[in-house]
């Protein structure tokens, strides 16, 4: 019910979807994620990507390999720079994992629970330094009142494409892989607001799952029932 990749993926790209996020990490069964070793987690993913990859749909996943790690939860406080670098130095080994199984395979990155404009421009220096840039740019906006997130959102896209031009490298696109706030998710007219960011951006987005499952992170009321959500995203569309 919260969307097993291999089940979803037909009727999504025969809807017309364009790209489906895998959070790696979701195949452990607790949140957060249970940390073993780097070792156990990059021989989880191999196992994950391999069979991803026989799907005929291939091509229109992004991989998220590590999500929110600036949480602390697996390479201790991410405000000290020893732990961010941990962080780094295991994205480089299960980037090299998922692009051993397949090189154009997209991979979307880091995957933090919310931007910090520092933490961007480190971790895309180290990407470019190591050859481990990701083809997607991901964070989550998820924090704050509905009002000033969005108006936040806005600010750290263009404080992206900054760090970009400073680099050297490529605007990668973004996916704000997780928006929308808990008690506002699922009212239409905070809905409008978040998606019109997104479009004005020309940036991917995906509602954030905060409560029941197969509700389609609260556009349907029940079983196949949409909602006045589901309506305002359909109208927009």
């Amino acid at each position: 019910p919260i969307g097993d990749v291999m089940d979803v993926s037909e009727t999504f790209y025969g809807a017309g979807g364009e790209l489906i996020v895998i959070y790696t990490q979701d195949m452990y069964d607790t949140w957060y994620y249970q940390f073993d070793s780097l070792a156990a987690y990059n021989d989880r993913v191999k196992k994950t990507v391999t069979e991803m990859e026989k799907s005929e749909y291939k091509d229109k996943f992004a991989y998220c390999i590590y999500n929110e790690m600036d949480n602390g939860v697996w390479f201790g406080n991410h405000w000290e720079e020893a732990n961010r670098y941990k962080f780094y130095e295991a994205w480089k080994s299960t980037y090299n994992v998922v692009k051993s199984i397949n090189p154009n395979a997209k991979i979307a990155g880091p995957g933090h629970a919310g931007y910090n404009n520092d933490f961007i421009k480190e971790f895309l220096t180290y990407c470019r330094d190591n050859d481990c840039l990701p083809e997607i740019v991901d964070w989550h906006e998820l924090a704050g009142e509905p009002f000033y997130s969005i108006y936040w959102m806005e600010t750290h896209f263009n404080e992206y494409y900054q760090i970009c031009d400073e680099l050297g490298i490529e605007r990668l696109p973004i996916c704000i892989s997780e928006y929308g706030l808990m008690k506002t998710n699922g009212i239409p007219g905070e809905s409008v607001k978040w998606i019109s960011r997104l479009e004005k951006q020309d940036a991917y987005g995906c509602i954030a799952y905060w409560r029941l499952a197969n509700n389609l992170a609260e556009t349907v009321a029940d079983d196949v029932t949409p909602n006045s959500n589901y309506w305002v995203y359909k109208f927009y569309a």
